[in-house]
């Protein structure tokens, strides 16, 4: 039996980070291989130390480090006060890690990760998310698996730039950082042209981790406790906008229903007619999905679980994201493109028309599983 090692994005109080890390170790593991997660936090993760070793090679420029350097002191001060809410959420996505993480020892810098010599995997593989993101302010050479001893497969799996492009100046490393792959694979188109740019190499598209998993496999792990018990439209806006919410008052009317909004922090506005939720963890996450009868999101994992689920769905752009490909990538793909709408068009939408047609869509998804599986268990076994 194959031992697999992966390191990706989780430990940063993510909701798609923490299911995607979960999702691919949970399918290689069904698969028969034996997998667990490298414990290599991101460097969001309060505990990271990031080090003169580690910083990025590239111009990330003073404004942008000034942000993380920011972000990174509040994530460390969050993490020790906070509300009762936030401390509930904590605990919760703690009781996720405990209940479903399979994990190696903890490496908490990047000379720990590379020091150590007793990393014993047949295939490491350098998993989803946006793990190659110039923008970083860390090292991304481990997340082309550099770290990984000769002799071993070295794969990446529905990796991301989190960008539509790369700057000529950074074609170079990228390239030597690629040559280090034996398989490589993104999960977004825009991910496939930057690779062919770069290096002449043609990724494979493959799906998110998550979509690897059916409804009965996330329903195995989600918890019903956040659940309200009555019909509600589920709101889950990562970048917060007037018109997202007004847009989902709009539908709720017409569908008669409540809204509840996952929130990632109990410092959202309270609003007349939303019920907010500030201390759901992964598995309470997976629940409201679940259970829920519209959802309003504008969230790559927010569209990813309203089919899984199949749900009636819109997914609101904001007219500042520069990084919304892999959400046009993942609709394109399943032919729901007319359920993508840009945040300043939202009052020209009516409403909903016909419902989703699910056959169609899982029609076509399935048809992606077997592609992406195909591909993981090939660049596994090699």
């Amino acid at each position: 039996m194959k031992k697999i090692g992966i390191i990706t994005i989780w430990q940063v109080d993510n909701y798609g980070a923490e299911l995607q890390a979960y999702a691919l170790q949970y399918k290689l593991n069904k698969l028969g291989f034996d997998c667990e997660n490298i414990d290599y936090p991101f460097y969001k993760n309060p505990e990271f130390r990031i080090t003169k070793a580690g910083r990025s090679p590239f111009r990330i420029g003073l404004k942008n480090r000034i942000k993380e350097f920011l972000m990174r002191q509040f994530l460390r001060v969050k993490s020790y006060i906070g509300t009762a809410a936030e401390r509930r959420r904590r605990e919760r996505f703690q009781q996720f890690y405990q209940q479903t993480g399979h994990s190696s020892r903890r490496y908490l810098s990047i000379e720990e990760l590379y020091r150590d010599k007793s990393k014993n995997y047949d295939v490491y593989i350098a998993g989803s998310d946006q793990i190659w993101n110039p923008r970083t302010p860390v090292s991304l050479a481990p997340y082309f698996l550099t770290f990984a001893p000769e002799g071993s497969r070295k794969i990446s799996y529905a990796s991301s730039f989190g960008v539509s492009s790369l700057a000529p100046e950074m074609f170079s490393q990228y390239n030597e950082w690629l040559k280090n792959l034996d398989a490589v694979s993104v999960r977004e188109s825009s991910g496939a042209d930057i690779v062919r740019a770069v290096s002449g190499r043609e990724a494979e598209h493959v799906l998110d981790p998550t979509l690897l998993l059916d409804a009965e496999d996330w329903q195995n792990v989600m918890s019903v406790e956040a659940v309200p018990d009555y019909p509600y439209l589920l709101l889950y806006d990562l970048l917060s906008s007037r018109e997202i919410v007004e847009f989902a008052r709009k539908i709720a009317i017409q569908r008669k229903l409540k809204i509840i909004r996952i929130c990632r922090s109990s410092w959202t506005p309270e609003e007349k007619g939303i019920c907010n939720i500030a201390d759901a963890g992964p598995a309470e996450f997976i629940g409201l999905f679940s259970s829920a009868s519209f959802v309003v999101t504008n969230s790559f994992h927010g569209t990813v679980f309203s089919i899984i689920f199949k749900k009636e769905f819109y997914t609101v752009i904001p007219d500042i994201m520069s990084n919304s490909g892999r959400v046009a990538s993942l609709l394109a793909n399943v032919a729901l493109t007319d359920r993508s709408i840009k945040a300043s068009e939202c009052s020209k939408v009516s409403g909903p028309g016909n419902d989703i047609d699910y056959a169609v869509v899982f029609e076509k998804l399935d048809n992606s599983r077997v592609r992406s599986l195909d591909f993981l268990i090939h660049a596994v076994e090699g």
